[in-house]
């Protein structure tokens, strides 16, 4: 990704319909018929609805101009198209481990997708904040994104389906880097490297927000098996952003779940473990070398950027931005300064 972003045609959209329009467009009428509508809150992008009606239940999503956030955020709604094609893309090689896509209107960028039912499915940020930590579940995620990126990585066909370089610049470089390097200029210099790299190593298909929130703990089998939802951020670009982005979420858990720390670190190393045992093997050292200053720069993001993490406390926050910005600035590892106290030898972060 190199230069600066030029934004394709873009739409804005305009005010949300009502979902019964919004199945309409997409050929499926005949499930409003005795449909009951239930809007989900938590979202930041999207209006999301549970659609419960006599054929099933699905899921309906219509992305927002302006992001769900207190600053103004306003970012293009065809980023929908952007995650469908990577659900469509990354359905073909796992299939078990998305949504399927239902139907799309490509005018409102709107999606119906296939529902998982609550009570076999959980949200893997939910459990993490409530102590439930299962390590491996953690080392299978990230063995799915490792191998995710592998076969992408193999098929370099796939890269202009993807071209999402000025939607990527959007919704992650600036608000989350370049927003850190504005507020704390003291690690100006690491932050506009990360970000340099980001826009110019292109090398397999990225998720962009892969985080315990868009992660659901699968348990209708033996072994709990990962979901992976909202793909909007989605680009051609580089592996180490998913990896640096789930990992930097991780270290967030491990200070705010006090009673849980040590299983969070557990379970990051386990991730990183799985990721690395699965990721293409040719390009894993330099995925390695740039999460040492991405990882901490993603943290900051955290608490000075356009998405501050809202479950951190004012101390939790000044123990990140400590850890992070010292860092950044003398190279030791982020792990250590988040958790002096436990004096392990080898961190995740």
């Amino acid at each position: 990704m190199v230069g600066d972003p030029t934004p394709r045609s873009r739409t804005t959209g305009s005010g949300s319909p009502d979902p019964r329009i919004l199945l309409e467009r997409m050929g499926l009428g005949d499930t409003i018929v005795g449909a009951r509508f239930t809007a989900l809150s938590g979202g930041v992008s999207s209006d999301i609805w549970l659609v419960d009606s006599p054929s099933g239940q699905l899921i309906l999503k219509r992305p927002r101009h302006q992001l769900d956030v207190e600053n103004t955020w306003v970012v293009p709604v065809d980023r929908g198209q952007a995650e469908v094609d990577w659900l469509r893309c990354v359905g073909q090689f796992f299939p078990d481990n998305v949504p399927r896509v239902l139907a799309y209107d490509p005018d409102t960028f709107s999606t119906a997708l296939s529902y998982f039912p609550a009570d076999r499915h959980t949200n893997w940020k939910t459990t993490l904040l409530a102590g439930d930590v299962d390590s491996g579940f953690a080392g299978r995620l990230g063995q799915l994104l490792g191998d995710l990126h592998s076969v992408t990585y193999a098929r370099p066909d796939l890269a202009a389906d993807f071209d999402n370089d000025d939607l990527f610049y959007l919704l992650r470089i600036e608000p989350f880097l370049e927003r850190v390097g504005q507020v704390l200029p003291e690690v100006g210099g690491a932050i506009a490297r990360s970000s340099d790299s980001l826009r110019s190593t292109s090398l397999a298909l990225v998720h962009g927000d892969f985080s315990p929130k868009n992660i659901l703990v699968d348990h209708t089998l033996s072994s709990p098996r990962p979901i992976v939802l909202d793909a909007e951020c989605a680009v051609w670009g580089d592996p180490a952003f998913d990896v640096a982005f789930c990992l930097a979420h991780l270290a967030l858990k491990s200070i705010h779940v006090p009673g849980a720390s040590e299983a969070i670190i557990e379970a990051a190393t386990q991730f990183r473990a799985g990721y690395f045992g699965a990721c293409p093997h040719d390009i894993a050292p330099g995925i390695s070398e740039r999460l040492g200053e991405l990882i901490p720069a993603l943290l900051l993001a955290r608490v000075v950027g356009s998405s501050p993490a809202g479950y951190l406390s004012k101390e939790e926050e000044s123990l990140v931005t400590h850890a992070a910005v010292t860092s950044l600035v003398s190279g030791d590892p982020c792990g250590s300064l988040l958790h002096p106290e436990k004096g392990l030898s080898d961190y995740p972060w």
